[in-house]
């Protein structure tokens, strides 16, 4: 049986497919070095083993994950910490790249404006 939940509420130690986007689609993820930010946090959770990554995929503007959860960091949610770290090395590395270029995504890049997608328990 396939059960639904929220990002919030992912089991420890359960495989889940995982989706995220970048809000309203934009392609933000087709520069060399937005891939690098997200395979960098990859390896840091890997690295500290809050998380078995299984498979992933790197669209333009979205990526696919096979995960693991294997325990938290601190009182937060691995998937938490990937988007929050995420996140905040985009903002930065897009505010260094072309303040005016930051000006016309900034709004998409808030954590609390991206599109959390879907999160599937696998059984």
């Amino acid at each position: 049986m396939i059960e639904y939940t929220r990002q919030g509420q992912m089991e420890l130690h359960v495989p889940y497919f995982y989706t995220r986007t970048i809000y309203n689609f934009q392609y933000l993820i087709t520069d060399d070095n937005c891939k690098a930010i997200l395979i960098d946090s990859l390896k840091y959770l890997i690295s500290k083993q809050f998380i078995n990554l299984n498979a992933f995929v790197i669209m333009p503007n979205h990526i696919h994950f096979i995960w693991t959860m294997l325990k938290k960091n601190g009182n937060e949610c691995p998937s938490a910490s990937f988007a929050r770290f995420t996140s905040h090395r985009f903002k930065v590395y897009l505010r260094e790249k072309s303040s005016k270029f930051l000006v016309t995504i900034q709004w998409m890049l808030v954590i609390g404006n991206i599109d959390f997608g879907n999160v599937i328990l696998l059984q």
